[in-house]
C-alpha cells in the first residue's frame, strides 16, 4: 500500500510546494475520474488533502472527491463530502445548492426534503436575487405538502423571473392546494393559454374543473 501511495505523495508534495493556494491543480485527478479510474483519483485526492494547509485547497479537493463519488453512483458519500466542505466554507452557495439538489430527490436513496429546504433557504439568504434558489426552496416545501409555506417563495421567484413556466405551474398548484383555489386556477389557466401543450395533466384537470 505504501509503495502505491508514495508516487502520489511525492507528486503532490512537489505540486503543493510549487503552487500558490490559488493555483492548486486537481486536473490529474479530474482526468482520472473522467477515465473512470476512480481508485487512482481517490488516492491522488486523499494524498493532496493530507498535505493541504489552506481552506481553499481543502475545499477544491473535497469538491472533487464529491464529484468522484457522484460519478461512481454513490450519492451518500458524495453528500458527505459536500457536507464536509461546509466545515471549511459555510457560506459556499454552490455547495449548498449541490446538497439541496441531492436531498430534493436527484438521488431517491438520499432524499430528505427537510435537508433540501435547509440548504436552499441558505442559498436564498446568500443570493436573494436568484430566482432559482427561491423556486427550489418553495419546491422543498411543496414536496413536504406545506403548500401555504411554498406559495410565497414561488411568488418571489415569479417576481424575479416572470417567464419561468415551471415556477408558474408550481405557484398555481400551491395556491390551489392551500385553499386559494380561484387564484391557483387563474395562474394555471394563464399558463395553459400561453403554453397549451404544457405537460401537466394535473394543471389541465384543475382548469377544466373550473369551467
Amino acid at each position: 500500500m505504501l509503495k502505491q501511495l508514495c508516487p502520489y505523495v511525492f507528486l503532490f508534495l512537489s505540486l503543493l510546494s510549487a503552487c500558490s493556494r490559488e493555483s492548486i491543480d486537481c486536473s490529474p485527478a479530474i482526468s482520472a475520474i473522467k477515465n473512470k479510474e476512480y481508485d487512482k483519483a481517490e488516492k491522488m485526492l486523499t494524498a493532496m488533502f493530507q498535505l493541504a494547509h489552506h481552506n481553499d485547497d481543502k475545499v477544491a479537493i473535497l469538491s472533487n472527491l464529491a464529484y468522484l463519488y457522484g460519478e461512481k453512483g454513490e450519492p451518500t458519500k458524495a453528500a458527505s463530502y459536500y457536507e464536509k466542505i461546509l466545515e471549511f466554507a459555510p457560506d459556499d452557495v454552490e455547495t449548498h445548492d449541490k446538497l439541496g439538489s441531492i436531498y430534493l430527490g436527484e438521488y431517491p436513496e438520499v432524499k430528505d426534503f427537510e435537508k433540501a429546504l435547509q440548504h436552499y433557504k441558505r442559498c436564498v439568504e446568500l443570493e436573494p436575487t436568484k430566482p432559482y434558489y427561491a423556486f427550489h426552496s418553495g419546491k422543498a416545501y411543496y414536496r413536504m405538502e406545506k403548500y401555504a409555506a411554498a406559495t410565497p417563495l414561488f411568488e418571489r421567484a415569479m417576481v424575479l423571473n416572470p417567464t419561468d413556466n415551471e415556477n408558474k405551474l408550481y405557484l398555481g398548484l400551491s395556491l390551489y392546494k392551500s385553499d386559494r383555489q380561484d387564484e391557483g386556477r387563474k395562474v394555471l389557466k394563464e399558463l395553459l393559454i400561453a403554453e397549451p401543450d404544457y405537460p401537466s395533466d394535473e394543471a389541465k384537470k384543475i382548469v377544466e374543473e373550473g369551467k
